[in-house]
């Protein structure tokens, strides 16, 4: 690959930066390892952390995988339970060992990710995109739970860097197959990325004589991919599920979740999802790639950026439809979208910083017709997205509701057109439109800001009619308006190297806010689960094996007690002796209370935000913790 032009000095510091902020990606993966998670966007992991190793642990310790219950979870990631199942008969079974190989592979992430594109994109581009990945919450946080969302992405990260940077060697396509394979092994949600992948290599264009044909190498991904998962699918069937009728029972589960969103699930996921500021702000990145790339015309020496920027926008276009399509899909599914950013922002940042803002405005005022239109939609989109929730503001002195779907949507569709007018007013007086390039970039950093410094940070849209946001919001808008100015004033100080400049500000700034997000989990760590498990072990040694859990089978894997899981949160034909609960259960007839006595219950701690996220109405004190609660049957007890 061809090595980007060097940027002397900076170039330099941003290389030992990237190499620096490698090293506290990694740090970051391991540290307080078994530190309970600090996560905004979800607990569910008090149950989930369980269920996904449940089968490796059982296995270890009770050479029997079939004494947890249901197989569900086997089914979906037997790969991801069978590493576990290594891990555990090497290191033992604890909350730590768990999670070690989810942290081993966020880490392989990130080095995949910095050696496959090193040589290949700008050390500024490189050292943003890297900085992204490395402090970026939910990646960090699912590097630290014991799910198998990490091993995946590792996998398809690594299949995608064989497809993307080579296309004369079947080995590698075939090698790919096989890494696709195995993620699909670790988890099967993986299965729509192989659907993407195969559909790059059907895109590609027109193969030279010395090169594989499309059909070949499709043919060789498919044939890497479907050797191991035949030979899988073989073995599974033939000796590990004995049980037709059960294997009908957790068929027709999985089937369950996989349905169509409705319409209005689609169209509020922008605005309500809590994955959407995240993903705002990576796509505000694939946006700017978008408008340079399209102003810049191609240099012939770039093969190699433009093959890898081309798959990834094939794969963060269409998983992003498979997300917004599919009703069950929560936002540590969606997650896996960053990926693809990553490599759009890397490879398209490391192209357009030396064109820069120059270029934007000339391709603009060459544009007529239908395609200035469209240049000018493209342009105007993130503005409006920044003006439409000042709107949302003006609209509750009319007693609009701001929370309601149709009122945002509305003041999007009445901001988009008005700053499109206002762009095409402005070409046509032959201004120039960088402000409005820059911008939107200014003010969602700006919002970021923000959202990571405040204690009590407000919401993108007003929660309330005429709420704080009444003030703050027109404030922050006209703080990043006077900070564009300043820097569309001040650039020329910078020479040729502006663009490279404002990359590297833009990653240190990113990596300081996503650090000072993760810090509270780590300048405090908590350690709730890791200690109510061992108590956990204490309280019921002397249990007669008859140890049911509904939602808490993550509390089991500090300690060596059997226990069967009870799903459904609702009562199973046999009763346990000892139940130990999470969450909701069922329980319409009153047996907790009429049978059974509680004998302890454990405050298991959930980040603050995380209640925030999940509704602003209520106190985050009583939120912040989830209580799991134990109980023994009266009649088995003295």
């Amino acid at each position: 690959m061809q090595t980007p032009p060097e940027t002397d000095g900076l170039g330099r510091l941003s290389r030992f930066l990237a190499v620096a902020v490698l090293g506290g990606g990694i740090a970051l993966r391991f540290l307080y390892l078994d530190a309970d998670p600090h996560y905004y966007s979800w607990n569910g992991y008090i149950t989930d952390e369980g269920r996904w190793i449940a089968h490796a642990r059982a296995m270890v310790l009770f050479q029997s995988p079939s004494s947890v219950g249901w197989i569900l979870h086997l089914l979906l990631a037997p790969l991801f339970q069978a590493v576990s199942y290594v891990v555990f008969e090497l290191l033992g079974v604890s909350l730590l060992t768990s999670r070690l190989f989810t942290g081993l592979c966020g880490s392989a992430l990130l080095v995949i990710f910095w050696a496959s594109l090193r040589r290949s994109v700008s050390p500024e581009a490189l050292l943003l995109a890297l900085g992204m990945l490395a402090v970026e919450t939910d990646l960090v946080v699912l590097s630290r739970l014991a799910v198998p969302e990490m091993a995946v992405m590792l996998l398809e990260l690594a299949a995608y860097v064989l497809i993307a940077t080579e296309r004369g060697s079947s080995r590698r396509l075939f090698l790919a197959g096989l890494l696709m394979a195995a993620a699909v092994g670790m988890k099967a949600t993986a299965l729509p990325v192989v659907g993407i992948f195969a559909v790059i290599l059907l895109l590609r264009p027109a193969a030279p004589p010395d090169e594989l044909s499309r059909r070949r190498a499709l043919t060789s991904f498919v044939s890497g991919l479907g050797l191991p998962l035949l030979v899988a699918g073989v073995v599974f069937f033939g000796c590990c599920y004995r049980e037709p009728a059960g294997l009908g029972v957790t068929l027709r589960a999985v089937s369950s979740f996989v349905g169509l969103a409705t319409p209005h699930m689609i169209l509020s996921f922008p605005f309500d999802a809590d994955l959407a500021p995240v993903l705002a702000i990576w796509a505000l990145g694939a946006w700017l790639v978008l408008l340079g790339w399209l102003a810049i015309p191609p240099d012939h020496s770039e093969v190699h950026s433009r093959r890898f920027l081309a798959s990834a926008t094939i794969w963060a276009a269409l998983y992003g439809a498979v997300m917004l399509l599919l009703e069950y899909f929560p936002s540590r599914y969606k997650v896996h979208i960053l990926i693809p950013l990553a490599v759009i922002i890397a490879v398209g940042m490391s192209r357009i910083q030396g064109g820069g803002l120059s270029a934007v405005d000339a391709w603009l005022a060459a544009l007529r017709g239908s395609r200035r239109l469209g240049a000018l939609l493209l342009l105007a989109l993130p503005t409006a997205a920044l003006v439409a929730p000042l709107l949302a503001v003006a609209g509750t002195v009319l007693v609009a509701d701001p929370v309601r779907l149709r009122v945002k949507l509305t003041c999007l569709l009445v901001a988009l057109p008005s700053i499109m007018l206002l762009l095409h007013h402005q070409l046509r007086r032959g201004r120039r439109l960088s402000f409005f390039v820059l911008f939107p970039v200014v003010g969602g950093f700006a919002w970021l800001l923000i959202q990571r410094l405040t204690t009590s940070p407000p919401f993108f849209w007003p929660a309330s009619p005429l709420g704080a946001q009444t003030v703050w919001w027109p404030a922050l808008l006209a703080a990043a308006a006077a900070a564009t100015w300043l820097l569309l004033e001040t650039r020329h100080r910078w020479g040729r190297h502006a663009g490279a400049v404002g990359i590297v500000a833009a990653a240190v700034g990113y990596v300081t806010l996503g650090l000072v997000q993760l810090a509270p989990g780590y300048l405090h760590p908590h350690f709730s689960m890791r200690e109510a498990s061992r108590d956990l072990g204490v309280l019921l040694a002397g249990s007669n094996r008859d140890i049911g859990t509904a939602n808490a089978e993550g509390l089991f894997n500090d300690n060596a007690l059997p226990y069967r899981s009870i799903l459904g949160s609702r009562w199973p034909t046999v009763r346990p002796e000892v139940i130990v609960i999470a969450f909701k259960f069922d329980d319409p007839d009153g047996l907790l209370e009429r049978e059974y006595r509680l004998v302890r219950s454990y405050q298991i701690y959930v980040s603050p935000e995380y209640a925030r996220t999940e509704d602003p109405w209520i106190p985050a004190s009583e939120a912040e913790q989830v209580t799991v609660r134990v109980y023994r049957r009266i009649a088995a007890t003295s």
